[in-house]
């Protein structure tokens, strides 16, 4: 009964540690005024990648990280949408081709991805503000995934709040 008893404490621990390994995923959902989208070629790779440099736009950032295990090896990986409207703008909407107009990139990174940046041309961005701090944004895009080029969307109705 003992053994029984001391077995069942040990499967019941072991249990637990393996449950509370992962991180959770984490998203956000931010934007940063007198910004701009700047982009660079590297003629070596054929990639695009971007950076966010001061400017006279309002850069739009959703960031999402997946889940990151502490016992699995090479299993960070997360992704970035972002883009830009002129600052003078309350509130807008782009759609397919125009999407080019607004900077729209997708960037995928982690163990397993390349950092490059690329463009989205097919999708509808729409946005108001709802005040200094916030603005209310739709997005239905639609993506490539690096691994299998394999076709998605990112879509989602939120809240996106002024960065610190």
């Amino acid at each position: 009964m003992q053994k029984i008893f001391i077995v069942s404490i040990f499967i019941y621990t072991a249990f637990c540690a393996c449950n509370n390994r992962c991180d959770s995923d984490v998203e956000t959902y931010t934007f940063q005024a007198d910004k701009a989208i700047e982009i660079t070629s590297d003629t070596t790779s054929m990639f695009d990648f971007h950076t966010i440099s001061n400017g006279d736009m309002i850069v739009f950032i959703y960031w999402h990280m997946a889940p990151d295990c502490r016992d699995i090896d090479d299993d960070e990986y997360g992704e970035e949408l972002i883009f830009q409207i002129p600052k003078n703008l309350t509130e807008f909407q782009f759609t397919n081709d125009e999407l080019v107009e607004a900077q729209c990139r997708y960037r995928e990174f982690g163990a397993w991805a390349i950092p490059y940046t690329a463009p989205i041309t097919e999708g509808t961005l729409s946005g108001r503000k709802t005040s200094d701090e916030s603005w209310e944004i739709e997005v239905s895009v639609q993506i490539i995934k690096q691994l299998g080029r394999i076709p998605d969307r990112i879509e989602f109705e939120t809240t996106f709040h002024e960065a610190e």
